[in-house]
């Protein structure tokens, strides 16, 4: 299994943890269409990074959707570039165009996590991106499975949560699963 690092400076304010849900929730799989970007050199590429950079930077504020465009658009940029760059071993023979890639990447890390703090998510906002973002968004099979056990998972609304001991709410648990098995899974 392929390990990812992730290393995010969370910054402490109000929506940090929707800031760092946002940026680590959605998977890390770029999609960069073949013939959008052409570079010729590294520091074409570069140039292009820096561009998404500046777009970022004039950007005052940001909402749900605009916000999961502009981590799509990321994510193709950043694979973009970054796949021109690692052709021909340029990060490893040029140590300025590298120490450029990471600056420029960390960059707009910043920038999209001062996006974040522009719109007050909710768990809901979290979850539109994270479909919108998904790289899975159109797998006919996977859709296919969601319709079906839509039904199961909307039902989970109805349950209340009750204060109660450990025991209780184990049990109140058990009986659910119980009767959703008979009622959907049947």
């Amino acid at each position: 299994m392929k390990k990812i690092k992730l290393f995010l400076k969370i910054r402490k304010c109000k929506g940090g943890i929707a800031s760092f849900a946002i940026l680590v929730l959605p998977g890390l799989v770029g999609c960069g269409k073949s013939g959008e970007y052409s570079f010729d050199k590294p520091e074409d590429a570069i140039e292009c990074y820096q561009s998404f950079h500046s777009k970022l930077k004039e950007l005052k504020s940001s909402n749900t959707s605009d916000f999961g465009n502009m981590l799509k658009k990321w994510r193709e940029v950043n694979d973009t570039v970054k796949k021109f760059l690692a052709k021909d071993s340029v990060l490893v023979k040029d140590m300025v165009v590298a120490g450029k890639y990471i600056a420029m990447k960390d960059s707009v890390k910043n920038q999209m996590i001062r996006l974040t703090e522009t719109w007050r998510y909710n768990y809901n906002d979290v979850m539109q991106i994270k479909e919108q973002t998904s790289p899975f968004i159109d797998d006919e099979t996977l859709l296919a499975a969601v319709r079906e056990y839509e039904p199961f998972f909307s039902s989970l609304n109805t349950v209340q949560v009750k204060p109660s001991n450990k025991n209780k709410v184990l049990k109140q648990y058990r009986d659910f699963l119980h009767e959703a098995k008979i009622q959907f899974f049947q």
